[in-house]
């Protein structure tokens, strides 16, 4: 996780939470432009989806679950998914369950 020094990130308690669910932290300059606009833009990307997603009635958390799990299985433009990326393997969504017996043919 890439966080400000501000005090809510560096306080005891979280600190805690981060280790025993194995988050890292990773500290930038406070005010930081290029840091500030990518994390201003993921936190409108979620509160779009959030909207988008008002008429489902499940709780707020199974609604930021499938969110980030979608985000995580969808590819960037370098052919892999983020999750692809950092765990070595790809991730099946309902979609690959679905067509699983279709073969992938490369052009």
């Amino acid at each position: 996780m890439v966080s400000d020094n501000f005090s809510i990130f560096t306080n005891e308690e979280f600190k805690y939470f981060c280790c025993t669910n194995g988050i890292k932290q990773k500290f930038i300059a406070p005010g930081h432009p290029a840091t500030n606009g990518l994390a201003e833009r993921n936190v409108q990307t979620l509160k779009d989806k959030l909207k988008l997603m008002t008429s489902e009635n499940i709780p707020i958390n199974l609604k930021v679950q499938r969110i980030l799990f979608r985000y995580r299985a969808t590819l960037l433009a370098n052919g892999k998914s983020p999750a692809e990326m950092y765990l070595n393997w790809k991730i099946r969504i309902k979609l690959d369950a679905m067509f699983s017996h279709y073969e992938m043919k490369s052009e």
